[in-house]
């Protein structure tokens, strides 16, 4: 038995149409969560894996890899495709350390607060060897969760340094 529409009430129709709108505006909530939080991850990604990128930037380049073994054996290796992935690699950290370079001015510039949120960054991602979250508590003489805030802030400071106006407008609409 099938339901036509003309035979539904003004009002039926009228509670059909809230409950679609509804669920397309949960729908339409959850899309945008999930690309401000794939905007925010990439930014943890990135500073989470900081070292590791340091370190393979620091290997020789493919192309001087390619040119040594061609002299050596007469024999070309094409390691095109992997010398432009190290070459990206450099480009992103040189503009990252950039950032960081003027996100560290500014905190120094700023409150107690603002500088320990690059200290937390620095000790957390950056520094070699690293801290966890609760060794930085504990050198701070705070709890964890106050360290865990600082650090989500200034992972919401990097986001906008590194992606704009788009980092503004998803801290805007959260």
């Amino acid at each position: 038995m099938r339901a036509d529409i003309k035979d539904l009430t003004d009002e039926a129709l009228a509670t059909i149409t809230r409950e679609v709108l509804k669920q397309d505006a949960k729908r339409k909530k959850k899309t945008k969560k999930r690309e401000h939080d794939r905007r925010l991850r990439n930014t943890n990604l990135l500073l989470s894996n900081y070292r590791k990128l340091k370190l393979h930037i620091k290997t020789d380049s493919p192309i001087d890899a390619t040119l040594s073994y061609e002299v050596g054996n007469g024999e070309t290796i094409q390691l095109d495709s992997i010398a432009k992935y190290h070459e990206k690699s450099r480009m992103m950290l040189r503009y990252l350390d950039a950032i960081l370079a003027g996100y560290k001015v500014q905190c120094e510039s700023g409150g107690e607060a603002e500088y320990r949120r690059y200290q937390v960054l620095n000790k957390y991602y950056l520094s070699t060897p690293h801290l966890s979250i609760p060794e930085i508590a504990m050198f701070y003489h705070c709890d964890k969760a106050t360290i865990s805030r600082a650090k989500a802030n200034a992972i919401n400071d990097i986001s906008v340094l590194l992606y704009g106006f788009d980092a503004l407008q998803d801290i805007v609409e959260r």
